[in-house]
């Protein structure tokens, strides 16, 4: 026993050690495309430029990470930026490896689980910021879109119709739906809620939304 648990501390610190390469090189590789670049192509994204539903998972996913940095004594921050995609790509991709590596050697799958049950909470009635990480965790955190996809599922098919007919300009949308203003003030699902209609019927200028509407106004208002 003392043999294989030497043998899968060897193995481990081969991997942090090529993390730390990794990190080493894509350092060098910033700062040796910064020398040549353009100013503009220097500039970090604005989260200002942002859409409203990135914007806002921005943020919070911000509050999240510094609380977990200030909860992490031997985190160091990097001083540098990775401004190449090219770079990043690579960063995402081989990181992902050593971390699949890392778990073959130690599953925490429960607690990594629990872990994003706890991070998430906060946007857990937030269904386009869900939507929105969910998307983005797909092809790299597969236990971060599995808690996601089971949170969406409770409120996955509580909108529906049966048959829809549109004629000349007749609207229909299923779905919930949210403005700008509730994006912007946080406004969350108040509960599973059932909406639905065995038949629907747009006809001429008329439009129709089967779903709950956050914010006043909602896409079909004029």
């Amino acid at each position: 026993m003392e043999a294989f648990e030497d043998k899968s501390s060897r193995q481990v610190q081969a991997i942090l050690e090529e993390i730390e390469q990794l990190f080493g090189t894509l350092q060098k590789a910033s700062k040796r495309y910064a020398i040549g670049a353009k100013q503009e192509d220097l500039e970090l994204p604005q989260i200002q430029a942002m859409q409203p539903v990135a914007q806002k998972l921005h943020n919070r996913l911000d509050v999240i990470v510094s609380q977990r940095q200030k909860r992490t004594s031997f985190f160091k921050k990097a001083a540098w930026a990775l401004y190449d995609g090219k770079n990043f790509d690579k960063l995402v991709e081989q990181m992902t490896g050593f971390v699949d590596d890392l778990e073959e050697l130690f599953p925490v799958e429960n607690a990594r689980r629990t872990l994003v049950e706890m991070e998430i909470e906060e946007i857990s009635k937030d269904e386009p910021s869900l939507r929105a990480l969910q998307s983005a965790a797909a092809d790299t955190d597969s236990v971060l879109s599995r808690v996601v996809a089971e949170r969406l599922e409770m409120y996955r098919g509580q909108n529906y119709a049966k048959k829809i007919q549109s004629e000349e300009k007749g609207r229909v949308r299923v779905g919930n739906e949210w403005t700008e203003a509730a994006l912007s003030r946080n406004v969350g699902l108040a509960g599973p809620t059932r909406n639905g209609a065995d038949s629907v019927a747009a006809k001429g200028s008329s439009a129709i939304h089967i779903g709950d509407s956050y914010g006043g106004r909602g896409i079909f208002d004029g």
